[in-house]
């Protein structure tokens, strides 16, 4: 990764008050901004969960490939899309570019709606990843250039809790749309129009959300650094008066108390960033494939379809129990020390899902994988973010981010199957084994919590 050369004083002045301004107005519109876009993200994701179920029974009844196509185009569109979304962060800049995606992925959810056939439908869908697969290494590249690095962990996970509350309340919509439809419309195009519509929306409001101050930095871009820091500066404070004179002061007079923000000391090296990408491979296998395949299982047990999505939403819950949770604690415990606890509640919830029966044991093991899933993939995700150095940020987190949408693809093409065919104590062998291994690889990183994440500084062993 390029060496960052200390920019003049005034820059960096304006950064070290960006990254310990209190809490303002203009912060609270990016966190909903970010919110609303990955709440749309998450819809789509779960209406692919519910797209398991809905499309395995009866009228379509989709088998072997065709079904298998469908679940994965998502994810093999997000192969793509993520690399070139984070080289265009890199040119553009984070907040650009995440505009472009919120206007993609809204003609894509509309196309999805309007598809006729599976065909066209996986189609949409392969083209909605793009965007899908752009959207959160960006919007976490974004929210670690731009928020304050106190209460960085704790407003990133905010902005998960609320995103986290869209699948329920979508994948319940699609259960009673499914039961009655509206006008004699499919429940799940509904859904898709709704997303279309509110990715619209965001993309109007996105335009008014500041770029990245350190990407604009490292790109020279010394006036547009000062402007930002003047917006939060002179945005209405929400915290302590006095922090708020001083952050202006700061920005105003060119001096500050406290030592300003440091360059990057060294890279990440290329073994460590390799191990970092087969995490982001491993987890899906665990994280995204029993979300997926909850649907198929439960009907292979003889459960009907409404009984099947009352589950598929019921475990929607656990996300945003456990990101309002991990919000209070991810500053403290640090990143790699939640992430190997997520991964042990993630294998404990898993055995019990596939080894006791009854509603009670069945439902609670899928609402403590979903806490255990939602506190992971913040909690990897910050953690990769804060690594690396805001020049190259959004190109080596979107391609940790490609290796987990590769095995986000793979994993419903090569499980699905073996769960039809009655094999589910193989799948069970899989995830467990894949969740060890991601133990293993998180372990074998090496790479502590940075101490200043919003400097772009290496970690202290890298």
């Amino acid at each position: 990764m390029p060496r960052e050369t200390a920019p003049p004083a005034a820059e960096t002045t304006a950064l070290g008050s960006i990254e310990r301004s209190p809490l303002t107005v203009l912060h609270l519109l990016v966190v909903g901004l970010c919110a609303v876009g990955f709440a749309m993200d998450f819809v789509e994701i779960a209406l692919g969960n519910g797209m398991a179920a809905i499309f395995s029974a009866p009228p379509h009844s989709l088998k072997g490939a065709t079904l298998s196509w469908l679940l994965s185009s998502v994810y093999v569109g997000a192969i793509a899309g993520a690399p070139l979304a984070g080289w265009l962060a890199d040119r553009f800049g984070p907040r650009k570019t995440l505009t472009w995606t919120v206007a993609a992925l809204a003609v894509t959810s509309l196309l999805a709606g309007l598809s006729p056939t599976s065909g066209t439908l996986s189609l949409a869908r392969l083209l909605s990843g793009c965007a899908l697969g752009a959207y959160p290494p960006l919007m976490m590249a974004y929210l670690t250039d731009i928020l304050p690095q106190r209460r960085r962990g704790a407003l990133i996970f905010t902005v998960c809790a609320i995103a986290y509350l869209a699948p329920p309340a979508a994948l319940f919509a699609l259960r009673s749309l499914t039961a009655d439809p509206v006008a004699g419309v499919e429940g799940w195009r509904w859904l898709f129009l709704a997303a279309a519509a509110m990715c619209a929306a965001s993309w109007g409001v996105s335009l008014l959300a500041p770029e990245a101050p350190h990407w604009l930095d490292a790109r020279g871009r010394r006036s547009e650094v000062l402007a930002v820091g003047a917006r939060f500066a002179n945005s209405r404070d929400l915290g302590s008066p006095a922090r708020k004179r001083d952050a202006r002061a700061g920005v105003a007079d060119g001096h500050d108390a406290k030592p300003a923000l440091t360059s990057v000391a060294r890279p990440v090296s290329p073994v460590r960033f390799l191990v970092l990408c087969l995490v982001y491979f491993l987890i899906p296998w665990a994280g995204v494939a029993f979300p997926l395949l909850t649907g198929p299982i439960l009907l292979a047990r003889h459960i009907n379809l409404s009984d099947t999505l009352f589950y598929v939403a019921l475990a929607t819950f656990g996300p945003a129990l456990g990101a309002l949770a991990g919000g209070g604690v991810i500053d403290r415990m640090g990143r790699r020390p939640m992430m190997a606890a997520c991964v042990v509640v993630m294998a404990l919830s898993t055995l019990v899902f596939f080894s006791v029966p009854g509603f009670v044991p069945m439902a609670a093991s899928i609402i403590v994988f979903g806490v255990g899933s939602a506190l992971y993939l913040p909690a990897l995700t910050t953690y990769s973010a804060e690594l690396f150095a805001p020049a190259v940020r959004g190109r080596a987190t979107s391609i940790a981010w490609a290796a987990n949408r590769v095995g986000a693809a793979l994993s419903p093409a090569l499980l699905l199957p073996l769960i039809q065919a009655g094999r589910s104590s193989l799948v069970l062998a899989i995830l467990g084994l894949t969740l060890i291994a991601n133990l293993i690889a998180i372990a074998a990183t090496g790479l502590k919590d940075r101490k200043t994440p919003g400097t772009g500084a290496a970690p202290e062993n890298a």
